[in-house]
Order: structure tokens, then C-alpha cells, then sequence
């Protein structure tokens, strides 16, 4: 099950001195973290975390899962805090974990609400036992703590009118595309690889493409496309990649293929803007194409 156990590895058994007693109760709140506002398939982060007095907290059980709006799409993220960060809210100092972080797509406009959350939170706590063999001892017990997290709502609008209607991607974020050939030579009448890959912070799961058969239209012929679609998270946001393998036949010794154009929606720039990859030139014994900017390494959901 997703929600069954998030676990905190700072919390080392046998070191008595860090164990609180069973009298002391160091305070513990959940808080969930959503933007305000957003767009119509706009990718919003959601998190949960959990603030704490004391850093010792051994483990995070969820007792039931916030309950999220019908009419959204939910995409499961990766919360991996094994150390607290210390943090300062409302003029206190905590240790504070992200125990869990999705992201949330609405295809409507509207006010949406998000439910309450439950958790039992255990700490390590000390207590003296009698044993006949060993007499008085003190030992490490867990202590169980059942927080409720509060509800988070937001809010969703349409997006503006768009004059690209037929070029747009249907795809909200900000992204790029990249276009290539793989490491290789060329042949004419021989079976070749074009790459584009479309990436970017959003989501492009309705990724709408053009005709690329017609960017194979100047000396070269496309005869298939193979797709790749991934999305993965980085620095606490939903990072989405489309990779095309175009199988192609080149018709001539020096051919091009035109750059593959798209139009999103920028919701930090509130507005429309064209991408497009380089045009890729084969002069017949090296490729010519622009710069690209490959992604950073990310941690796939």
C-alpha cells in the first residue's frame, strides 16, 4: 500500500540520552502546501509535511490519506527527506520533513479542496522496567502521536485566448525542444534516426504533435516514430519528457529536417510562446545542427 509506512532513519536505537520521558510531549504538526491559483493544466505541487520540536521521530504511519477532488488528475511524486531540515515557522524553530509530495492537474476551472489527513507519528521514549534478572533497567519504549493535517484548497482559471489555436500543444509548463541525429554516418537509400525530444517542467501527457511527416519532406522520407513519454521529478516539481525516434530514409547525399515547433502556455509568464528544436543539416559526411540544452539528471517517479 502507498500510505503504509514513511520512514525517518534519525533515530538511533540504544542512545538513551536523546529519548525524551514519557511525560514529555514535544509538539508535532502537519501542514499541507499547495499554490493558491493556477491554470487549466497547470501540474500544481501538493505536499504534506511534518514539523517537530524533537529530531529523534522514528516513524510515520499514514491513518488516512487526504482525499483528493474527483475531477482532478493526481500524479504520484517522491517525498526521500531521511534527514530533517530545521526550519522556522511562526517564530518557532522545528525539524521539518516533506512525507508527502504529488502533483495535481485540473482540466477545469473552478475552487477545489483538497481533505483533512491522519497520522500516528512514534517517538522513542524512556522507561524504567523491572526484570527479575536484571532488576531496574531503563529502556527505549515508542510513543504514539495521532496528528490531523488540515485540508488545502486552491483555486483554478482558464487560460487566456490563444491566436495559435492550431499549433498549440495543449500542454501548460515551460519547455524546450531538442532535435539531433545519433552518432553515426549517413548513407543515402539507407535506413537513418532523428531524435527530437520535447522537455520541460509541466505535464505532457496531452501533448498534441503536428504531422511530423512533413518535416522529412527535403531529401529525406519519414517511414516510422517510435515515442517515449516520461515524467520525473526535480528540485519538488513535476520535470516531463517526450523522446520521438524517427526512422527515416534519406533521399539524397545533403538533406535537411525542419525544426519541429510547438506552442505552450507559460503559467509563471501568464502567457503563449512558440518552442522550437534546431534544423538538422546533413551534408553528407557530418551533421550541422544548433546547441542543445540537455536536462540534469532526475529522479524518475
Amino acid at each position: 500500500m502507498r500510505y503504509a509506512l514513511v520512514f525517518f532513519l534519525t533515530f538511533i536505537v540504544g542512545a538513551l540520552a536523546s529519548a525524551k520521558s514519557a511525560t514529555d510531549q514535544p509538539e508535532i504538526r502537519f501542514v499541507a502546501e499547495i499554490d493558491k491559483s493556477g491554470y487549466v493544466g497547470e501540474a500544481l505541487t501538493y505536499t504534506i509535511k511534518l514539523y517537530s520540536e524533537a529530531s529523534d521521530i522514528s516513524n510515520v504511519k499514514v491513518l488516512s490519506a487526504p482525499v483528493f477532488p474527483q475531477d482532478v488528475t493526481v500524479i504520484q511524486g517522491i517525498a526521500r527527506d531521511s534527514q530533517p531540515a530545521k526550519v522556522e515557522l511562526k517564530g518557532m524553530q522545528y525539524y521539518c520533513w516533506t512525507i508527502l509530495r504529488d502533483f495535481i492537474v485540473a482540466d477545469k476551472p473552478g475552487k477545489y479542496s483538497i481533505g483533512k489527513g491522519r497520522f500516528a507519528v512514534y517517538l522513542p521514549v524512556v522507561k524504567e522496567v523491572q526484570s527479575g534478572f536484571w532488576g531496574r533497567r531503563r529502556i527505549i519504549d515508542y510513543e504514539e502521536q495521532i496528528v490531523e493535517c488540515d485540508g488545502a484548497s486552491f483555486r483554478i482559471q482558464d487560460l487566456p485566448a490563444n491566436k495559435k489555436t492550431e499549433t498549440y500543444s495543449g500542454c501548460v509548463g515551460d519547455f524546450n525542444i531538442e532535435a539531433w541525429f545519433p552518432p553515426g554516418k549517413i548513407y543515402k537509400d539507407t535506413e537513418a534516426y532523428a531524435i527530437f525530444k520535447i522537455s520541460g517542467f509541466g505535464n505532457l501527457s496531452g501533448l498534441k504533435l503536428p504531422n511530423i511527416h512533413k518535416l522529412f519532406a527535403n531529401g529525406c522520407r519519414l517511414k516510422e516514430i517510435e515515442r517515449d513519454d516520461r515524467q520525473t521529478q526535480k528540485d519538488g516539481r513535476l520535470f516531463s519528457e517526450i523522446t520521438l525516434t524517427c526512422r527515416f530514409i534519406p533521399e539524397a547525399e545533403v538533406f535537411e529536417i525542419s525544426p519541429l515547433c510547438l506552442n505552450f502556455f507559460n503559467p509563471s509568464a501568464k502567457k503563449f510562446y512558440d518552442a522550437c528544436s534546431e534544423t538538422l543539416h546533413w551534408t553528407g559526411n557530418k551533421t550541422e545542427k544548433g546547441k542543445t540544452n540537455r536536462s540534469n539528471e532526475a529522479i524518475t517517479i
